[in-house]
């Protein structure tokens, strides 16, 4: 079965003030896939993910999405196109409401006719109060006086009021309680009912192995392995580095 990849990151490369971060990179996703991608602080998962979502312009290589090249086109109109990215440092609106910031999500839905649009935001309302119970509580709260585990809830439901078909998650259990991180997990599964792709940044493999299919590990800016989430796990060097099994 040939399967086309919904990304596509081909012999990327990058460097932050002459500093290479990114040497030579290749990934793909296919549609539906929850696909992790592995490594320490410094191995160059955030710019890869950031590339992916045109924050950051690569100075090689090629990035496509649907097929169509996308790098080199500013990151709202990769929004636009249906690639939410949710960064790993926090971002809500701190004076805003909940709802206020959910609702900034929905800016990305121009791709829709103006009143589909409308029906398209309150179906993504809807479906964040049912993955984050929470927040439909809170949604009249300042985001700013949350948890740092609920706020990033509010994060993940802003991404997913623009209705993306491709989310990349940046280290999401970063900094987060055990009972958040299980939350954050029950609801990651249910995103794969909705036919929604994952790309997950992450160093718990746990987690991510809990979420995920398969991945990447990165060392050094590199591609170092690709394998099944299982594989990842019981890959003598992912024991080493981030399970602490000598």
């Amino acid at each position: 079965m040939t399967f086309n990849p919904i990304v596509s990151v081909a012999g990327v490369s990058h460097a932050y003030e002459h500093v290479p971060v990114l040497h030579d990179v290749s990934v793909s996703v296919n549609e539906g896939e929850r696909v992790l991608i592995l490594g320490a602080n410094g191995a160059g998962k955030s710019t890869l993910a950031m590339v992916m979502a045109g924050l950051v312009h690569p100075q090689s290589g090629s990035v496509r999405l649907f097929g169509e090249p996308i790098d080199g086109l500013p990151a709202y109109r990769i929004a636009r196109l249906g690639l939410s990215y949710t960064p790993a440092y926090r971002s809500v609106f701190p004076y805003m409401t909940v709802e206020e910031n959910l609702h900034l999500g929905s800016e990305v839905l121009a791709r829709f006719r103006e009143g589909e649009a409308g029906e398209v935001s309150e179906r993504q309302l809807d479906l964040v109060y049912r993955l984050f119970p929470q927040l439909a509580d809170l949604r009249k709260t300042r985001a700013g006086t949350l948890s740092g585990g609920v706020q990033r809830m509010v994060e993940i439901g802003r991404s997913l009021m623009g209705a993306p078909q491709v989310l990349i998650l940046d280290e999401p259990s970063l900094g987060l309680a055990q009972g958040v991180i299980n939350e954050l997990v029950s609801a990651l599964r249910v995103l794969a009912d909705h036919g929604i792709t994952l790309i997950m940044i992450e160093q718990n493999v746990p987690v991510a192995a809990a979420v995920c299919d398969r991945g990447y590990l990165m060392d050094g800016g590199r591609i170092a392995l690709a394998a099944t989430a299982a594989e990842l796990l019981d890959s003598d060097q992912v024991k080493r580095t981030y399970l602490g099994v000598i």
